[in-house]
């Protein structure tokens, strides 16, 4: 992930194609065709805001895996 160093709020996502990481492109068209599942995916991020990049990493983590599983 590339993130901005002054503090833009933007960040770019590569994934290789047919690296372990491809599964990002799936969550990313479930996103695309579900405005309510963009809803719950942006709610949490607001809610996990205050927490440390770790436990908001796992809390992402156990979102996604539901969506796609």
């Amino acid at each position: 992930m590339l993130e901005s160093l002054n503090n833009d709020d933007i960040a770019f996502q590569i994934v290789v194609s047919g690296s372990i990481f491809t599964f990002f492109l799936a969550f990313k068209n479930k996103l695309i065709n579900s405005p309510t599942l963009v809803n719950e995916y942006n709610q949490l991020k607001l809610q996990c805001s205050h927490l440390d990049p770790d436990q908001y990493r796992t809390i992402k983590s156990d979102f996604i895996n539901r969506v796609l599983n």
